[in-house]
């Protein structure tokens, strides 16, 4: 009776996370307006009116089109543009295999989004019309979904900007493979440590915080109180950014809800499943064989490990880099499109080598009071 109880809620939850999680139902007409005109650091955006008296910018880029040469590396800014963009509506969700809790329309097993998903959205409030005085609170809200699947375009902000008299802002950041991928090949020649580091989803976020130190005083944000939050994996992302030395001074409050402190040390990213310290099914080198013996590189995976390390670095970004999205995820599978690869890796630059629950209290640390060690 009990395990048929357990099933039940069970089923209850999914489906109305599942109905929570879906993507914000389209207005009617959205029309960009003169008096949602607010210049930023790239050029000049024009969003629309909203519900609860706000006005709304959707799909603003915070950095380049991370595509060819940019996977896999570290943000670079984005293009400057000169005439008005309307951002009156969402940009893609990032890459990831189709779930109930996508974000976006699809069927099991699908890849749906694009790698040119690096945009974010505000939100805020009509009256504080007031930009050259301190601002309102910002809040930026970082998704869940295990970090493999979701999108900010699931959240629609109006009411929290409207209700609580606030600047919100949501982001996009690579998921899964494409958001965290630590090689020896990636840490070749000619990288700089950020582009090394392995932890592009990380440096996504940080990216984001940093485009809005610059920018969020243009539509009525203090850059001087900005309190990041996510739920789930968006939580777990909260811890690392307030570990992160290069997110120090983008934030001043945080709040994780429920939320992992786990870091990945690059051993687990990065071996073999059978190497003496063993790596994740999804290591780097167990992707790569996959996608070695799915390119017809090797016939099996005692192959594939062969032949990778005969591989030069040149030659394996080469392979990495000529894999389309959908050839990287096939194969992958997981519970409602979630798939568990490395992330939130130990690199040293991003994120500290050890645990996040043994690194000593840093300033960071000390700033965002709602962090618990325990």
């Amino acid at each position: 009776m009990k395990s048929k109880l357990l099933i039940l809620v069970t089923i209850v939850g999914i489906i109305a996370i599942y109905l929570w999680q879906q993507p914000a139902p389209e207005p009617l007409v959205r029309v960009a307006l003169p008096e949602a005109f607010r210049d930023t650091e790239s050029g000049p955006v024009v969003g629309f009116a909203d519900e609860k008296n706000t006005f709304g910018w959707l799909g603003i880029p915070f950095a380049a089109p991370p595509v060819d040469e940019l996977r896999w590396a570290a943000p670079r800014l984005p293009k400057p543009w000169q005439k008005n963009r309307e951002t009156v509506a969402f940009k893609d969700a990032c890459v990831q295999l189709w779930g109930p809790l996508a974000g976006t329309t699809g069927e099991v097993g699908e890849v749906v989004g694009n790698e040119d998903c690096l945009y974010l959205n505000i939100w805020a409030p009509q009256n504080n019309s007031d930009i050259n005085s301190n601002g309102l609170p910002v809040m930026f809200w970082i998704h869940g979904g295990g970090n493999s699947i979701g999108t900010a375009n699931t959240y629609s902000g109006h009411s929290l900007a409207g209700g609580e008299n606030v600047v919100l802002v949501t982001i996009n950041y690579h998921l899964g493979l494409l958001g965290w991928m630590s090689h020896p090949a990636l840490r070749g020649e000619g990288r700089s440590a950020s582009d090394a580091s392995g932890n592009y989803g990380n440096l996504d976020m940080i990216a984001a915080l940093e485009w809005v130190q610059k920018n969020i005083a243009s539509f009525g944000g203090d850059p001087d109180n900005v309190t990041i939050f996510g739920e789930s994996a968006g939580g777990r992302n909260v811890y690392s950014l307030m570990a992160s030395l290069p997110a120090k001074g983008l934030f001043h409050k945080a709040i994780a809800q429920s939320g992992s402190t786990g870091t990945t040390p690059l051993w687990r990213a990065e071996n073999f499943a059978d190497d003496k310290l063993p790596g994740e099914s999804l290591s780097s080198r167990e992707w790569l064989s996959l996608q070695l013996q799915q390119a017809g590189k090797a016939e099996d995976s005692e192959a594939a490990k062969v032949a990778q390390l005969l591989l030069s670095d040149e030659e394996i970004l080469t392979f990495m880099y000529s894999r389309s999205p959908k050839q990287m995820l096939k194969g992958i599978s997981g519970g409602a499109g979630m798939y568990r690869a490395p992330q939130s890796l130990r690199d040293g630059m991003v994120l500290p080598k050890e645990s996040l629950l043994h690194i000593p209290v840093t300033p960071t640390l000390q700033r965002c009071s709602t962090y618990d060690r325990n």
